[in-house]
Protein backbone atom coordinates (compact mmCIF):
# COMPACT_ATOMS: atom_id res chain seq x y z
CA UNK A 1 0.00 0.00 0.00
CA UNK A 2 1.16 3.44 -0.79
CA UNK A 3 0.07 6.59 0.97
CA UNK A 4 -0.16 10.00 -0.58
CA UNK A 5 2.65 12.18 0.60
CA UNK A 6 2.32 15.88 1.09
CA UNK A 7 5.14 18.05 0.21
CA UNK A 8 6.27 20.22 3.08
CA UNK A 9 8.91 22.86 3.28
CA UNK A 10 12.14 21.89 5.02
CA UNK A 11 11.57 24.46 7.75
CA UNK A 12 8.11 23.09 8.67
CA UNK A 13 7.86 21.31 12.04
CA UNK A 14 7.42 17.56 12.15
CA UNK A 15 4.95 17.74 15.04
CA UNK A 16 1.25 18.33 14.44
CA UNK A 17 -0.05 21.82 15.17
CA UNK A 18 -1.39 22.43 18.68
CA UNK A 19 -5.05 21.63 19.30
CA UNK A 20 -5.92 25.29 19.74
CA UNK A 21 -4.81 26.09 16.18
CA UNK A 22 -6.52 23.01 14.76
CA UNK A 23 -9.90 23.51 16.42
CA UNK A 24 -9.92 27.17 17.35
CA UNK A 25 -8.94 28.78 20.62
CA UNK A 26 -12.42 28.65 22.10
CA UNK A 27 -13.07 24.95 21.68
CA UNK A 28 -11.17 21.74 21.98
CA UNK A 29 -13.16 18.70 20.85
CA UNK A 30 -16.47 20.48 21.43
CA UNK A 31 -15.66 21.59 24.98
CA UNK A 32 -15.71 25.35 25.50
CA UNK A 33 -12.54 26.82 26.91
CA UNK A 34 -12.83 28.00 30.53
CA UNK A 35 -11.01 31.13 31.45
CA UNK A 36 -9.19 31.21 34.80
CA UNK A 37 -11.55 33.99 35.95
CA UNK A 38 -14.59 31.78 35.40
CA UNK A 39 -13.66 29.25 38.09
CA UNK A 40 -16.62 28.39 40.28
CA UNK A 41 -16.43 26.81 43.70
CA UNK A 42 -16.90 23.09 43.28
CA UNK A 43 -19.36 21.59 45.71
CA UNK A 44 -19.34 17.83 45.90
CA UNK A 45 -22.35 16.04 47.33
CA UNK A 46 -21.85 12.59 48.74
CA UNK A 47 -25.01 10.56 48.66
CA UNK A 48 -23.74 7.73 50.85
CA UNK A 49 -21.20 8.64 53.52
CA UNK A 50 -19.04 6.13 55.42
CA UNK A 51 -19.05 7.22 59.05
CA UNK A 52 -17.91 6.30 62.56
CA UNK A 53 -20.21 6.33 65.57
CA UNK A 54 -18.06 9.07 67.14
CA UNK A 55 -18.81 11.31 64.16
CA UNK A 56 -22.55 10.63 64.55
CA UNK A 57 -22.36 11.56 68.24
CA UNK A 58 -20.40 14.72 67.35
CA UNK A 59 -22.98 15.68 64.73
CA UNK A 60 -25.81 15.29 67.27
CA UNK A 61 -23.86 17.38 69.81
CA UNK A 62 -23.19 20.12 67.24
CA UNK A 63 -26.84 20.10 66.18
CA UNK A 64 -28.08 20.54 69.75
CA UNK A 65 -25.66 23.45 70.28
CA UNK A 66 -26.36 25.29 67.03
CA UNK A 67 -29.90 24.17 66.11
CA UNK A 68 -28.81 23.46 62.51
CA UNK A 69 -29.65 20.43 60.41
CA UNK A 70 -27.67 17.27 61.10
CA UNK A 71 -24.41 17.57 59.16
CA UNK A 72 -21.37 15.33 58.93
CA UNK A 73 -18.11 17.12 58.08
CA UNK A 74 -20.24 19.98 56.70
CA UNK A 75 -22.35 17.77 54.40
CA UNK A 76 -25.89 16.44 54.64
CA UNK A 77 -25.73 12.88 53.28
CA UNK A 78 -28.84 10.94 52.39
CA UNK A 79 -27.45 7.70 53.82
CA UNK A 80 -24.72 6.63 56.23
CA UNK A 81 -22.64 3.44 56.20
CA UNK A 82 -21.28 2.06 59.46
CA UNK A 83 -19.25 -1.06 60.29
CA UNK A 84 -19.52 -2.05 63.94
CA UNK A 85 -19.76 -4.90 66.42
CA UNK A 86 -23.16 -5.81 67.80
CA UNK A 87 -23.03 -5.60 71.61
CA UNK A 88 -26.65 -6.49 72.32
CA UNK A 89 -29.75 -7.42 70.33
CA UNK A 90 -33.44 -7.26 71.19
CA UNK A 91 -35.50 -9.22 68.67
CA UNK A 92 -38.99 -8.06 67.79
CA UNK A 93 -41.49 -9.26 65.23
CA UNK A 94 -40.83 -6.22 63.02
CA UNK A 95 -37.07 -5.91 63.40
CA UNK A 96 -34.08 -5.60 65.69
CA UNK A 97 -32.94 -3.10 68.29
CA UNK A 98 -29.18 -3.22 68.72
CA UNK A 99 -26.36 -1.47 70.50
CA UNK A 100 -23.42 -1.02 68.12
CA UNK A 101 -19.76 -0.36 68.98
CA UNK A 102 -17.15 0.52 66.35
CA UNK A 103 -14.25 1.30 68.77
CA UNK A 104 -14.90 5.04 68.39
CA UNK A 105 -18.25 5.09 70.14
CA UNK A 106 -21.38 3.21 71.12
CA UNK A 107 -24.88 3.88 69.78
CA UNK A 108 -28.35 2.35 69.57
CA UNK A 109 -29.59 1.20 66.18
CA UNK A 110 -33.00 0.08 64.97
CA UNK A 111 -33.48 -2.17 61.96
CA UNK A 112 -37.02 -2.64 60.71
CA UNK A 113 -37.84 -5.52 58.37
CA UNK A 114 -40.60 -4.92 55.85
CA UNK A 115 -40.85 -8.52 54.60
CA UNK A 116 -40.30 -11.72 56.54
CA UNK A 117 -38.58 -12.14 59.87
CA UNK A 118 -35.49 -10.29 61.09
CA UNK A 119 -32.16 -11.99 60.30
CA UNK A 120 -31.22 -14.71 62.79
CA UNK A 121 -27.46 -14.47 62.24
CA UNK A 122 -27.20 -11.00 63.88
CA UNK A 123 -26.16 -11.92 67.42
CA UNK A 124 -23.98 -10.20 70.03
CA UNK A 125 -20.30 -10.35 69.16
CA UNK A 126 -20.58 -10.31 65.35
CA UNK A 127 -19.54 -7.42 63.14
CA UNK A 128 -22.08 -5.97 60.75
CA UNK A 129 -22.01 -3.53 57.88
CA UNK A 130 -25.16 -1.44 57.86
CA UNK A 131 -26.59 1.54 56.04
CA UNK A 132 -29.32 3.94 57.04
CA UNK A 133 -29.79 7.38 58.55
CA UNK A 134 -29.29 9.12 61.87
CA UNK A 135 -32.44 10.00 63.81
CA UNK A 136 -32.88 12.21 66.86
CA UNK A 137 -36.28 10.99 68.09
CA UNK A 138 -37.02 9.27 70.47
CA UNK A 139 -33.30 9.55 71.21
CA UNK A 140 -30.13 9.67 69.13
CA UNK A 141 -29.99 6.42 67.15
CA UNK A 142 -29.34 4.96 63.72
CA UNK A 143 -32.35 3.89 61.69
CA UNK A 144 -30.95 1.08 59.56
CA UNK A 145 -32.29 0.19 56.13
CA UNK A 146 -29.95 -2.73 55.46
CA UNK A 147 -27.72 -5.03 57.49
CA UNK A 148 -25.24 -7.74 56.51
CA UNK A 149 -22.54 -9.64 58.34
CA UNK A 150 -18.92 -8.64 57.80
CA UNK A 151 -17.14 -11.45 56.00
CA UNK A 152 -13.53 -10.44 56.64
CA UNK A 153 -11.61 -8.37 59.16
CA UNK A 154 -10.27 -6.40 56.20
CA UNK A 155 -13.72 -4.82 55.79
CA UNK A 156 -13.38 -3.15 59.19
CA UNK A 157 -10.04 -1.50 58.45
CA UNK A 158 -11.11 -0.64 54.89
CA UNK A 159 -14.20 1.10 56.27
CA UNK A 160 -12.04 3.20 58.60
CA UNK A 161 -9.88 4.22 55.63
CA UNK A 162 -13.03 5.13 53.68
CA UNK A 163 -14.20 7.27 56.62
CA UNK A 164 -10.89 9.14 56.77
CA UNK A 165 -10.88 9.68 53.02
CA UNK A 166 -14.47 10.97 52.97
CA UNK A 167 -13.74 13.29 55.90
CA UNK A 168 -10.68 14.77 54.19
CA UNK A 169 -12.56 15.31 50.93
CA UNK A 170 -15.43 17.10 52.66
CA UNK A 171 -13.32 19.38 54.85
Amino acid sequence: LKFAQRSRPASAPLLPPPLATMFGASQVFGTPAISPDAKRPREEKQIVLPITLRAVEAAFAHRSDSGEDLKFFGAEPSALVVVAMVESVVRQSTGLEMVLNDATGRMKARYFVSEGAPPEDVVPGVYISAFGSARAAPGPHLSLSGVRLVESADEISYHMIEVAHAMLRLQ
